[in-house]
C-alpha cells in the first residue's frame, strides 16, 4: 500500500496542464475524447454562485486564473466561463436575458448555493432546451435534484474517515487521538470515527482542547498535550485535529516528531501547507493542486516525515467548481448529447484525465440516473 501511495503521489508530477496529459498509449484515445482540440465548437459556460459563499467564490477566482493562464499558452482554445454572483433567488432581468439570448452558452452551473435556485433553473430550461443545468453542492431532496437539473453533483464525505481510519492504522497505528475543540462541535464526525475505530479494534482517545482562549494560548496548551501523548504512547499515534485552527500547530511538530496526522476538519491542507513550509513555487501553477500536492510529498521526503500526514488532495470547494466546469466544457465543446452523462466511465474520464482530480464518480441510488456523488481517493503525504 505504501508503495502504491507513493508513486501515485509522484505521478501528480507528471499533470501540469488543464486536460492535455498523456499516461499511456492504452489511454491516448479517452484522453482525446474529452481533452481540447483544434475541431471544438466554440462554447461559453456560466457558473452562478452565492454572494455570501467565500471559499466557493475565490476557488472560482483560483479556477478562473488558470483558465486565463492556460489560454494565454493555447491560442486555440475554444470555450470561455463565466461567474454570476447572486445574493436572492434571482438573477436578474439583465442576467436572464443574457443567458438565454446567448447562444454560444451552452451550460449552467449552480455552484453550493444557499439560494433556492430552483427556479432560475427551470426558467432557463423553459427558455432555452439546449442549455447543460448543473447543481454541484446543492442540498435537497434527490427526486427534486433529477427532475429540477440535468445533472447533479455533490461530494462525499463518509470515505474520508471509513477509509481513512483502516488506511491510518495500516502505517503501524497504535492509538487514534482526537483533538476536541470548543468552537467545533460536530459530534458527528467524532461519532464516525470513533465507530470505526471501534470496527477495526484501533484504541480511540478523545482528548479536549480549550480554544476559547486567545491562540497564542490555545497553541502553547496544544504543544504541551501533543508532547504529553508523545511521552506517553511513543509516536505511534494517529491524531485528528476537530479545529482547523490547530492545523499549524500540527504540521510545524510531525517534521521533528513523526507522529501521524489523521485527517483534518477542512479535509485538505494544500494551500496553507505550502504556506506554512514555504515551498510554494510562484513562478508555476501557483494554484495546481497537483503540483503542489507533489512537492508538500517532496517536503516530506527530504524531511524523512513521508507517510505521516492523510488528507483529500483538492478542496471539496474546488472540486465543486472544478469538475462540472470541465465537464461542461468537454460535453458542449464536443457537442455530446446528455445521455454521455450517465455513464459513469466518461464521468471519470473527465475527472482523470481532463481535470486532473483523482475522483470516482457514483450514482446515489439507481433510481435516478442523474444524481452523482463524488468520492475523492485520498492521499498519504
Amino acid at each position: 500500500m505504501h508503495n502504491k501511495i507513493i508513486k501515485k503521489l509522484c505521478s501528480l508530477v507528471l499533470i501540469c496542464s488543464l486536460g492535455l496529459s498523456a499516461c499511456s498509449k492504452k489511454d491516448k484515445d479517452k484522453e482525446e475524447s474529452v481533452a481540447n482540440s483544434k475541431a471544438d465548437i466554440y462554447s461559453k459556460i456560466v457558473l452562478i454562485s452565492d454572494k455570501n459563499d467565500i471559499n466557493i467564490n475565490d476557488n472560482i477566482k483560483d479556477y478562473e486564473k488558470e483558465i486565463k493562464k492556460y489560454k494565454e499558452e493555447n491560442k486555440d482554445i475554444k470555450f470561455d466561463i463565466e461567474n454570476i454572483i447572486i445574493d436572492s433567488n434571482t438573477i436578474g432581468k439583465e442576467n436572464f436575458n443574457k443567458i438565454i439570448n446567448d447562444n454560444k452558452i451552452k451550460s449552467v452551473i449552480f455552484v453550493d448555493n444557499k439560494y433556492d435556485v430552483k427556479e432560475i433553473a427551470r426558467s432557463i430550461k423553459e427558455k432555452r432546451r439546449d442549455i447543460l443545468t448543473i447543481s454541484s453542492g446543492i442540498e435537497d431532496k434527490e427526486e427534486v435534484l433529477s427532475k429540477t437539473f440535468d445533472l447533479n453533483f455533490n461530494v462525499s464525505y463518509d470515505n474520508y474517515f471509513k477509509n481513512g481510519v483502516q488506511t491510518i492504522k495500516s502505517y503501524g497505528i497504535d492509538r487514534f487521538i482526537y483533538l476536541s475543540s470548543d468552537s467545533n462541535n460536530d459530534g458527528s464526525i467524532k461519532k464516525a470515527i470513533e465507530e470505526n475505530c471501534k470496527k477495526i479494534e484501533l484504541p480511540f482517545e478523545d482528548i479536549k482542547i480549550d480554544t476559547a482562549n486567545d491562540k497564542v494560548d490555545m497553541q502553547a496548551n496544544l504543544v504541551y498535550k501533543i508532547n504529553y501523548l508523545l511521552d506517553k504512547y511513543s509516536n505511534n499515534i494517529a491524531i485528528y485535529p476537530s479545529d482547523s485552527n490547530m492545523n499549524e500547530v500540527l504540521l510545524s511538530m510531525v517534521t521533528n516528531e513523526k507522529f501521524f496526522i489523521a485527517g483534518f476538519s477542512n479535509y485538505n491542507i494544500t494551500k496553507e501547507a505550502v504556506d506554512l513550509y514555504g515551498i510554494r513555487n510562484l513562478s508555476i501553477h501557483t494554484n495546481s493542486y497537483n503540483i503542489l500536492n507533489a512537492k508538500i510529498s517532496n517536503f516530506y521526503k527530504d524531511n524523512e516525515t513521508n507517510s505521516k500526514v492523510y488528507a483529500r488532495p483538492t478542496s471539496n470547494e474546488y472540486c465543486l467548481v472544478r469538475y462540472p466546469s470541465e465537464l461542461s466544457i468537454a460535453m458542449s465543446t464536443k457537442q455530446k448529447p446528455l445521455r454521455v452523462a450517465y455513464n459513469r466511465e466518461y464521468l471519470e474520464e473527465v475527472a482523470n484525465v481532463r481535470s486532473n482530480l483523482s475522483l470516482a464518480i457514483d450514482r446515489v441510488n439507481d433510481k435516478y440516473k442523474n444524481n452523482y456523488i463524488i468520492k475523492f481517493d485520498n492521499i498519504v503525504y
